[in-house]
């Protein structure tokens, strides 16, 4: 019952599994589940939770509107703060952050809080611009890590990994050369990233039902091929429900998964030490096991010293004739290697989406959760970590307002909170398609109260200053590796090899060569870019022409192209302009480099370009090109491509920047 220390997992899922069987065979009342108060047991009967104020260690929080999350008419973007084993939020540098959707865009920047005015800035900095990616946010290191995918079985879906680093002059995230590096074949519905004692970052998911997971090797950017571990209940294929979440966290020298497997009806966990092979990974550990004991809710968080606690949602209010005091939602605690179970929530109480804050200011367990479940208000409840246990009830509404009726899907920070950090806690309100954030002290300074009247449209829009979009040098990679799938090319129209290659010591290049007559034009993406400006630079190299030109360099815009850079059978260069393209008396020659760059203002529907040799010598410009697509009002991609028609035709491109200004 509740206030419970310890309970053998095992014992819970026979017994549970004993009970209900019981309950089928026999008519009457269901019995007690174990772990809720007696049939009829009076509240005073139950131990006392901590004796402490409702809402302690929070001190003055408060329930702040943000802006929207998506200005569209027809909003593609939902309930950007799930999913509840993810965290959106990092502190670093004095300052809570977010990875949190701009509403015009619709692309996830980092923001930053202001504590004084309780208002969220846009830096302007783009982590991923496809609007229905979620993202799992790490920052170890003093570099923000970003795992982030979107659902679905297209390769534009796959899971990517990025990484910022603090530019301290500016304020401002910026983003790493080589990142983001696409470490999935497909979309998956919620990754997670986590760095291991030894520097190896992982990352994890459930594809499918299949718990997958994959590391990097010898850098950050290079990844062994995703695998499931060989241990029990890493296959959740054929669940009426299919799992598609699982918690992880790196510890001591050890990565720890905890997963619901709602085929077995148990909570599983295994580990992997740091330094061992991919096949040696610990038996699996049944945590707790009974008939609809397993949720897709898990959200798992770690102490140094190895200590773990996991918020889970168990599926108890789907039995029939289920009982109001059963375990809803239940707090795991893993001390060495014995795990224990302390209630949270009651079916009565309607928690769903919970997750877990660590404040080791006050050595406390805190634990967000929303009620009712369909979404309304998120509660919280705190428990010491040497004396768990909770009061019977909801908690303390500590999310809650009547500007944001339907709050849900609550999430913050995988680091541990306290005094100097003060408390931040993310949700959304779909209903209004705002976010809401939670701020409290924990005994440091207060957070500020916003200004009167209407929240804002959006974040307080980003100071000036150049963004980079794109920033490919391709030197973290192997010669003869296959091109990072950020550079896509049409599966169905391509014959070639798209490679890294060696440019001289060890920088590297790609390599784009055709092995047939047909088009192979990799293509690099980037944030749709509707205001401002959009400056554009890479490093080419003609290889071998053939019969048609070979595209340099082609900016384009709601797929059609805007600007571009060719060169023509007679290896001259020609330069997009409205409806055409001028042929130059410019000339190239194969196998030498080159350097090109243009700059796009998104207002005048212009570009200006430039080509050099490299030793730096300007070859041709041209100012003010109208855009050869007049009709296309923003850009969002770059190409290149060997001329098509020709076998064994081919170019090389390096140092690919593309940076966007206000």
């Amino acid at each position: 019952m509740i206030g419970r220390r310890t309970l053998a997992m095992g014992g819970i899922g026979i017994l549970g599994l004993s009970l209900l069987v019981l309950f089928l065979l026999t008519p009457g009342p269901l019995p007690q589940h174990p772990g809720a108060p007696s049939p009829g047991a009076a509240s005073s009967s139950i131990p006392p939770g901590p004796s402490q104020g409702p809402i302690a260690p929070l001190v003055d929080p408060v329930t702040v509107v943000d802006g929207r999350y998506d200005a569209q008419p027809n909003g593609t973007v939902h309930n950007p703060s799930e999913h509840k084993n993810q965290s959106k939020l990092f502190y670093a540098h004095g300052s809570w952050w977010g990875v949190l959707q701009e509403p015009t865009s619709r692309e996830a920047r980092i923001q930053r809080l202001d504590w004084s005015t309780q208002r969220w800035h846009d830096t302007g900095v783009v982590v991923d611009e496809r609007p229905t990616a979620r993202a799992d946010v790490l920052y170890s290191g003093d570099t923000l890590y970003v795992a982030s995918a979107a659902s679905g079985t297209s390769p534009v879906q796959a899971v990517r990994i990025s990484a910022f680093g603090y530019v301290a002059a500016t304020g401002r995230w910026a983003l790493k050369p080589d990142f983001p590096v696409t470490i999935s074949s497909v979309g998956v519905s919620s990754s997670l990233i986590e760095r291991a004692a030894d520097g190896t970052l992982w990352a994890a998911w459930i594809a499918d039902g299949r718990l997958l997971v994959t590391h990097s090797t010898t850098n950050d950017h290079r990844w062994v091929v995703p695998y499931r571990p060989a241990v029990a209940g890493t296959d959740t294929t054929g669940a009426d429900t299919t799992t598609e979440q699982v918690g992880m966290v790196t510890v001591g020298d050890e990565v720890v998964l905890l997963w619901s497997n709602q085929v077995d009806d148990a909570v599983f966990t295994t580990s992997h030490r740091d330094g061992t092979g991919d096949d040696v990974w610990a038996p699996a550990t049944i945590v707790l096991k009974g008939l609809r004991l397993a949720d897709n809710h898990v959200n798992v968080k770690a102490l140094p010293d190895g200590r773990l606690f996991a918020a889970i949602k168990t599926s108890l209010d789907t039995v029939p004739a289920a009982q109001p005091g059963w375990d809803q939602v239940l707090l795991l605690d893993r001390q060495g290697d014995a795990w224990s179970s302390q209630q949270f929530g009651q079916i009565r109480d309607k928690h769903t989406r919970p997750i877990v804050v660590l404040d080791t200011e006050h050595n406390e367990v805190l634990v967000f959760a929303t009620s009712p479940t369909g979404g309304g208000q998120i509660y919280m409840k705190s428990t010491r970590f040497d004396d768990l246990r909770f009061e019977v009830g909801q908690g303390a509404p500590v999310l809650a307002t009547a500007d944001a009726p339907d709050m849900n899907n609550a999430t913050s920070t995988k680091q541990a909170v306290d005094a100097t950090t003060g408390l931040v806690v993310l949700a959304t309100d779909e209903s209004i398609g705002r976010y809401v954030h939670l701020a409290a002290s924990l005994g440091g300074p207060s957070p500020g109260i916003p200004p009167s009247g209407a929240p804002p449209d959006g974040p307080v829009a980003a100071a000036g200053g150049p963004v980079d979009l794109v920033l490919d040098s391709m030197d973290a990679f192997t010669v003869g590796d296959r091109v990072q799938p950020s550079w896509r090319t049409t599966p169905t129209r391509s014959g070639g090899s798209v490679t890294y290659v060696r440019r001289s010591g060890p920088d590297l290049a790609v390599a784009v060569q055709t092995t047939g007559t047909g088009e192979l034009r990799p293509c690099r993406s980037f944030g749709t870019t509707s205001s401002g400006n959009l400056d554009i630079s890479m490093d080419v190299r003609l290889d071998r022409q053939g019969a048609q030109d070979t595209m340099l360099l082609m900016v384009r815009g709601d797929n059609q192209e805007l600007g571009a850079v060719r060169v023509d059978a007679q290896l001259r260069v020609r330069v997009s302009r409205l409806g055409n393209r001028e042929t130059t008396s410019t000339l190239i020659a194969p196998g030498r480099w080159y350097h090109v760059d243009m700059t796009l203002d998104i207002a005048k529907r212009t570009f200006s370009m430039q080509l050099s040799d490299a030793a730096g010598k300007r070859l041709l410009r041209r100012a003010d090109q109208r855009w050869r697509a007049a009709g296309v009002t923003s850009v969002d991609g770059l190409c290149v491509a060997p001329s098509v028609g020709t076998r064994g035709a081919g170019m090389s491109f390096d140092e690919v920047r593309v940076t966007r200004r206000p």
